[in-house]
């Protein structure tokens, strides 16, 4: 996981081990529970996705 420059960057800094427990422990392919309670409370927040081609968009949410 990660991009072929955050990459070079961990081998450079050997951090790469460091980072690969983040992207295992931290990263997710979905909300989890804990994701969701924390989402449900907020008044406001942002959702941020992107495609295959790396297209972004950042859209607000109220309510």
């Amino acid at each position: 996981m990660g991009t072929e420059s955050e990459r070079i960057i961990q081998e450079e800094r050997n951090s790469r081990e460091r980072a690969d427990r983040f992207y295992n422990r931290q990263v997710k392919g979905h909300l989890t529970p804990v994701m969701q309670s924390f989402i449900k409370k907020q008044h406001m927040l942002f959702i941020a996705t992107n495609d295959a081609e790396r297209n972004c968009d950042c859209s607000p949410r109220f309510g």
